[in-house]
């Protein structure tokens, strides 16, 4: 958590799948901890010198803390980068499986990436910490220092995938701070939030800001408008459509956000609705773990 000179604060939130596993250490007793209802008030009143601070969720679904982490839960970086930042600095369209520098993420790190940004839409769309206009610019990396390359010193990675955040900007009421896309009015699709993720998986697999897509056609005096983007993201998809530049699971999950199409087509299109909930699951999330699996086996 951050706080900025004005009356906003920049949290963070670990984005993991829905099945992910959350380690426990056996030397701490998870039962002797307080219940959470507010993280900033255990953050302002934690010790200055304490750099790293854990939570837990217990069996109930409860959230407590805080303990001492041990050693080996404290090796994050400060250096933060964002996904906008990293597709500035990553390659072009992976070609093979395996990275040749580290300067690209080659396709099981982006399709990791990718089920963890879809697993999340569904996690975290009724919470504080979501906003309908999610972007490249809000998900988070901490620089990767887990494994050392001897001849350089450095990591071969460029970020850490596997563990991607997500930030909120809160004003001092515990609102939440208007994004600039928000002003806009309203595209056609029925769905910002699930266009936003369909965005985002595009720029991930090309390496290519939604920016860099456009065309002067796309504009109107020069200038983006509310539908600039889902005309560029559905011509994008379309000029891809033979499956030859990415896999069919992926695309599969590209095209049912970009075009906001699922079979059980739903006809609440609102994340509040179970039912589009269950469609984003079997359309996006689970063709997207199956390219994930297969990758997995094959490496």
């Amino acid at each position: 958590m951050q706080s900025n000179m004005s009356t906003t604060t920049t949290s963070t939130l670990v984005l993991q799948p829905v099945n992910s596993i959350l380690g426990i250490c056996d030397d701490i007793d998870y039962t002797a901890l307080q219940d959470v209802t507010t993280i900033c008030d255990i953050m302002l009143k934690s010790p200055a010198a304490q750099s790293c601070v854990g939570f837990v969720i217990d069996e109930e679904r409860k959230l407590k803390g805080p303990y001492a982490p041990p050693e080996w839960h404290k090796s994050f970086s400060p250096k933060v980068l964002t996904l906008d930042l990293l597709l500035q600095k990553i390659a072009q369209p992976p070609t093979s499986a395996v990275p040749m520098d580290n300067t690209t993420l080659f396709k099981l790190e982006r399709i990791t990436l990718a089920v963890n940004l879809a697993s999340s839409l569904l996690q975290l769309h009724a919470t504080p910490w979501f906003n309908e206009h999610w972007n490249k610019r809000d998900i988070l990396f901490l620089a990767n220092n887990t494994t050392i390359n001897p001849g350089t010193g450095r990591s071969p990675r460029p970020v850490d995938v596997e563990r991607p955040l997500l930030a909120q900007r809160f004003l001092s009421s515990g609102t939440v701070t208007p994004s600039t896309s928000s002003t806009l009015p309203r595209p056609t699709h029925p769905n910002l939030s699930v266009l936003s993720l369909g965005i985002m998986l595009l720029e991930l697999w090309f390496a290519t800001p939604i920016e860099d897509r456009r065309l002067p056609g796309d504009l109107v005096d020069g200038k983006p408008n509310s539908s600039t983007d889902l005309t560029v993201a559905e011509r994008w998809v379309k000029e891809n459509a033979g499956l030859e530049d990415m896999p069919a699971g992926y695309w599969q999950a590209v095209s049912s956000c970009i075009y906001c199409f699922f079979q059980p087509m739903p006809r609440d299109k609102s994340l509040e609705n179970p039912d589009f909930r269950q469609a984003i699951w079997q359309n996006v999330v689970v063709p997207l773990e199956r390219e994930l699996q297969a990758w997995q086996y094959a490496a």
